[in-house]
């Protein structure tokens, strides 16, 4: 606990600001993949041999701009390989752990874009309909002219969670609650359908969960972690 607030506290000073609590949660995955490491390895493995490969399918004369949605701590982002194949590449994410923007600097065609994905994190919608569609350009007008790679980072699933810690206390029926989920799911898979250029998504998509003493759940029990967006 010490160390995750030792990190936490750098970042801070470093001028990372922290508003909806995204810094937190980064510093406290460092810790758990730390621990588990040797359990996430396979994972973490597929995931940054699907992303290059993904990259390095774009044909070299459309190598301009690289975008990566929710990098997170870099885990599953080969960033060194990617930064290599692109002549710039635009992390775009809420946080960023100072060992990534380390990364960034020392690379050197690396930039950082804070930004809310889901658009609606400082004025929460109490319904779908209140869902914005997320901006195509991200603010930035350049980005968009020689964009030839995107990718939504093991992004998809996690949108929703923070939007919906600050609405749950509204009183709303849950699956008023579902279709917020699901409603800004379905705007993040639009956005990026919309992007222009190839696009690779990595993303977990069901839950199983473990059978434990007094848990009522059934072995085999599984959450749909994209709200039903995903079979659609």
């Amino acid at each position: 606990m010490l160390s995750e607030a030792l990190k936490y506290a750098a970042a801070r000073l470093s001028g990372q600001r922290d508003t909806h609590g995204h810094l937190a949660e980064l510093v406290a995955l460092e810790a758990r993949h730390a621990r588990r490491a040797e359990d996430w390895a396979p994972h973490l493995k597929n995931a940054r041999a699907l992303l290059l490969g993904a990259a390095r399918a774009c044909p070299p004369e459309r190598r301009r701009t690289a975008l990566i949605a929710g990098p997170g701590l870099l885990l599953e982002v080969p960033l060194a390989e990617i930064a290599a194949l692109f002549r710039r590449v635009v992390l775009v994410d809420m946080a960023f752990p100072p060992s990534v923007s380390r990364a960034a600097r020392e690379l050197g065609n690396v930039e950082l874009l804070a930004r809310d994905l889901t658009g609606c994190l400082d004025e929460p919608p109490a319904s779908p309909e209140g869902v914005p569609a997320v901006r195509l350009g991200l603010d930035a007008p350049d980005l968009m002219e020689d964009l030839d790679f995107a990718c939504s980072a093991n992004l998809l699933s996690q949108l929703p969670l923070f939007v919906l810690r600050k609405i749950r206390g509204q009183g709303l029926p849950e699956d008023t609650l579902d279709a917020v989920a699901q409603a800004i799911i379905r705007a993040h898979l639009r956005w990026l359908s919309c992007l222009g250029c190839p696009a690779c998504l990595l993303t977990d998509t069901v839950e199983h969960a473990l059978p434990m003493q007094d848990s009522g759940l059934d072995e085999g029990h599984e959450v749909d972690l994209l709200y039903g967006a995903g079979r659609e």
